[in-house]
């Protein structure tokens, strides 16, 4: 989904934010471009939510194997 959007993303900015047309004469422009907007730091936010759950279940599964001891937590299947 963050992929998708990022190409969304770019899209936008080489047909219609960087088109002086698009900018003055489409109406509602300034709404498609708001959600466009919005969208990507969606987004952004997703993929941060992502990279730091995988970063806690690496560190848990590290914890959980060092030194032989009992798993501190249980892993949930994703």
């Amino acid at each position: 989904m963050t992929q998708r959007i990022s190409q969304l993303r770019e899209a936008y900015d080489k047909v219609c934010r960087k088109n002086e047309v698009f900018q003055n004469d489409v109406l509602a422009g300034s709404i498609l471009e708001s959600a466009v907007d919005a969208a990507g730091d969606a987004a952004c936010k997703a993929k941060q939510f992502v990279e730091r759950r995988s970063m806690i279940a690496e560190f848990r599964v590290k914890a959980a194997t060092d030194d032989g001891s009992s798993p501190l937590f249980l892993l949930a299947q994703t």
